[in-house]
């Protein structure tokens, strides 16, 4: 993600700006009180805690109660059941060794995960109390209330926070308490405890303007400026055309970010000007979405995306998602829908991110668990890494911890880090190392014990040396040339990186489904078992908190993990 997409706000050591909690206020009851003392009938009036935070995140500002009036879009994620026997599941048909490698599963069969109907309808029954119609949906709850009726179903006090970096105001509570016979049904509650406003703050500069290279070995002008074509030349991505209508790439856009066809257009005529007729993409809204084409609303983040999976799937379906809910809640509900239906995108690129801390535990796991049910229904799932070398979504002067990202970190999902220069090496930008909430995955296991004992006790106790290690691979994300307002322009992040690794996963899927195959899926099992598929990257490091940060090295490493796409090898190993 650019310095610019992936931003995520858990300065935690911007002194000065720390503010106290909000003193708790006393229970408020609830609109209808359910009766106590007639057999059979549920009782409401009982609450236990759930999560809180002692104070607000030091980058934020309390702007008071929020007013009651407000409304707000709600949703209540429930715990899944038989997730374990699904995991197990999941590693055999992502194993490229099994006799059941890529037999995907339909939504029909990820019913088994939905909690038992009883308590779904008990859940229901207590929204009714409050005259709530809600809507299930695959573990989810949805609902738009006033935050009057917020602070009854939760027995808590909301205000309105500021970012002192993005400026953005949310509406969030410090505690919240739940009903007591549905505690053990709810997993998280949004908007909750959760300071996950995204920000993004493009790194862009002037560039010469748009050029169209078409020679058979990248060229040097690639060096300072990357287009289509030298991505093609450097990592052998084919111009055949994509051929198969039912391989989707889905871009989620968030933020008033949207994607300008305008733009698209001036870009492919300078950037492939043989894509005859010349391509475009699809759009999809949810929670509010839109996609407007003044050329004033034209975002960065979502031209850089739109342009760099239509400007190399050559003419492959390509699907801008556009959600109004700035947050964890927006991510949960767009994976949601592509849950739902019958054909998923086979690729998501995601350029969207926080720092990990940003996220309570039990919202990243829900969110990672929907990542891990669309591996399974057949999605690659790729990310950016981040912008902040050890430091995070941004480099960080001082942080005695390292900073991983999310949702990078969640082990469903290929997380991408950045390169620069045609002579590869890892960006400085390029965001990576060691959940602090996710365990280090199996198919892990080798490739980050190796690189472990390759640092040996570099940092030691800065880092969790037991956690899901990132990013998986890299692409590059250093002056990528963009069209912008119709100009052309020069961006950095991993921002770039995800959606051009992304549409090489997207061409891939193309030749698979040709010869009557299934797509990818989850990939993280097969390209840790086929290493050689890449470039491997042994130069670079990615600074931030006051070092110089992790190191490229032969093998795996936390700046550009295994390497950046070979096309060849990789067709050549999934044998097409």
């Amino acid at each position: 993600m650019t310095r610019l997409a992936f931003t995520l706000i858990l300065l935690a050591l911007l002194a000065g700006i720390a503010l106290a909690a909000p003193q708790p206020i006393p229970p408020l009851p609830p609109s209808t009180p359910a009766p106590t003392d007639v057999p059979g009938v549920p009782d409401f009036t009982k609450f236990v805690p759930g999560p809180k935070l002692d104070s607000i995140p030091p980058n934020y500002v309390d702007l008071g109660v929020a007013p009651r009036s407000t409304v707000v879009s709600v949703t209540i994620g429930l715990k899944l059941s038989n997730f374990d026997n699904f995991l197990a599941q999941l590693s055999d048909i992502s194993d490229f060794q099994s006799l059941n490698y890529g037999k995907h599963l339909s939504a029909e069969a990820l019913a088994v995960l939905e909690p038992p109907k009883q308590q779904i309808d008990l859940a229901l029954t207590w929204l009714k109390t409050f005259s709530i119609d809600a809507t299930y949906s695959r573990g989810y709850l949805t609902f738009n209330v006033t935050v009057d009726v917020m602070t009854k179903l939760f027995q808590a006090e909301y205000h309105v926070y500021r970012s002192a970096i993005t400026n953005q105001e949310i509406i969030r509570t410090l505690s919240y308490n739940v009903v007591s016979v549905l505690a053990d049904l709810f997993e998280v509650v949004l908007p909750g405890i959760d300071f996950d406003d995204i920000d993004h703050h493009p790194k862009t500069s002037p560039a010469p303007g748009l050029q169209a290279l078409h020679k058979r070995q990248a060229p040097p002008s690639c060096n300072s400026q990357v287009t289509p074509s030298c991505l093609q030349d450097l990592y052998g991505i084919p111009k055949d055309p994509a051929r198969q209508p039912q391989n989707t790439l889905s871009v989620p856009g968030f933020l008033n970010e949207y994607a300008n066809s305008q733009d698209l257009n001036f870009f492919l005529s300078n950037t492939r000007p043989n894509l005859i007729p010349r391509p475009s993409f699809s759009t999809k809204f949810i929670d509010g979405g839109k996609n407007p084409q003044e050329p004033n609303t034209a975002g960065v983040e979502a031209n850089l995306d739109t342009q760099y999976t239509v400007g190399l799937v050559n003419g492959g379906h390509v699907e801008f998602y556009s959600s109004a809910l700035n947050s964890l809640q927006g991510f949960i509900n767009m994976a949601n829908s592509w849950l739902a239906m019958d054909s998923p995108p086979s690729v998501v690129s995601i350029s969207y991110g926080f720092d990990e801390k940003q996220v309570s535990p039990a919202t990243a796991r829900n969110l990672c668990n929907q990542f891990a049910q669309l591996g399974a229904r057949g999605v690659s799932v790729i990310v950016a890494s981040g912008d902040g070398g050890v430091g995070g979504g941004r480099p960080k002067d001082t942080c005695p911890q390292f900073v991983p990202t999310f949702p990078a970190s969640c082990p469903y999902v290929t997380a991408v880090g950045a390169t620069v220069g045609m002579t590869e090496t890892g960006a400085d930008l390029s965001s990576g190392g060691f959940s602090n909430y996710f365990p280090r995955p199996t198919y892990q296991n080798a490739a980050v014990t190796g690189y472990l004992g390759r640092l040996g006790s570099m940092y030691q106790g800065r880092y969790n040396t037991n956690g899901r290690a990132f990013p998986d691979v890299a692409a590059q994300g250093v002056n990528i040339a963009i069209a912008h307002k119709g100009q052309a322009i020069s961006v950095d992040g991993t921002s770039a990186s995800a959606p051009i690794f992304a549409s090489v996963v997207a061409l891939i899927n193309d030749r698979l489904l040709a010869k009557g195959r299934k797509p990818l899926g989850f990939l993280n099992p097969f390209i840790y078992q086929k290493q050689g598929i890449f470039n491997d990257i042994s130069t670079g490091s990615n600074p931030s908190c006051g070092t110089k940060g992790f190191p490229a090295t032969q093998g795996y490493d936390c700046v550009t993990g295994l390497g950046t796409p070979n096309f060849g090898r990789f067709a050549a190993a999934v044998g097409v």
